[in-house]
């Protein structure tokens, strides 16, 4: 309730058991993005106060907590590039008394950056498909879309300069549809089963345009490449390669979890097929979705 830690001088601890789970400190929020949802953990406690607090103001409330749009335009839309520190305080309440009160030595502090981002995300919530837009564009806030044969996953952009078109998975095993989220029911090209090479191209910051695509891995007979991976230095890319077979319970297998999957590693700007014989290993090992960590010194490290 309001005024519950006005006689209170929280501890600052970093074993205080008060702690945010999310944003995650140091994270950067495009200035056209809705308002986060900032949630906190805080043990056995039961009184909680939560601070927003930028150059501009400061916000306090009890987690967790979504500020509305009006909100947190006032910590942030007025200066684009604006730090916001979120700072989580527990207790213990008894009566109108708050004792053992303490929050983190250290708060979380997120940057609302002054480029926004125009685009759209889509993702699945079954049995719906829906797309969450970031600006005005031609598909609203949270709306139902309509992707053929759409299931749950497999939903990637593929045109960062036409933030509209996207490329998904619409079964498995695999085909590939082509879309534009603003008519989503009409497939601009499709590609299915064993017939999807991998390409690569280059972008151009300036123009903000894709260029100069690159063949990399080309199928077998009856082989699925999928789940491409860019290195953090956009010198290689990861895949998985795998064989269609049937199972035993009679289901077909070409991707998604596949135990005969091998994980493979090509120039970006193609060349020489390199077959990860120690990663492939042995036994049920389905090398799904592959991904590289930040660079660490010399040596990237692929997961």
């Amino acid at each position: 309730m309001p005024g519950t830690f006005d006689g209170a001088t929280p501890a600052a601890s970093d074993g205080c058991e008060a702690r945010l789970l999310y944003p995650l400190d140091g994270a950067a929020i495009p200035d056209s993005f809705i308002a986060p949802d900032i949630q906190g953990s805080a043990g056995s406690a039961n009184a909680f106060r939560l601070r927003l607090t930028s150059s501009l103001t400061t916000l306090t409330v009890t987690p967790s907590f979504t500020p509305t749009s009006v909100q947190w335009a006032g910590l942030t839309r007025f200066d684009p590039g604006v730090d916001v520190q979120i700072e989580l305080t527990a207790g213990t309440l008894s009566g109108s008394t708050v004792t053992a009160a303490c929050r983190a030595a250290t708060s979380t502090e997120v940057e609302v950056t002054d480029g926004g981002i125009n685009g759209t995300i889509v993702y699945g919530a079954p049995p719906a498909t829906k797309a969450l837009s970031f600006d005005a564009n031609e598909t609203p806030l949270h709306a139902s879309i309509r992707l053929p044969g759409a299931l749950c996953h497999g939903y990637h952009t593929v045109n960062l300069a036409r933030p509209t078109r996207m490329a998904y998975g619409p079964d498995i095993p695999g085909r590939t549809h082509l879309v534009d989220l603003g008519s989503p029911g009409t497939i601009l090209r499709s590609c299915g089963g064993a017939r999807c090479s991998l390409y690569t191209q280059t972008w151009n910051a300036a123009t903000h345009r894709f260029g100069n695509e690159t063949l990399i891995a080309s199928p077998g007979p009856n082989e699925t490449l999928y789940y491409p991976t860019v290195s953090s230095d956009s010198q290689w890319v990861a895949y998985n390669r795998a064989e269609q077979w049937t199972h035993a319970d009679g289901e077909l297998q070409s991707s998604n979890a596949n135990p005969r999957a091998t994980l493979v590693l090509v120039a970006a700007v193609g060349g020489a097929q390199r077959l990860l014989t120690d990663a492939n290993g042995a036994g049920d090992l389905t090398h799904s979705w592959p991904r590289w960590a930040p660079t660490a010194g010399d040596y990237p490290w692929l997961a």
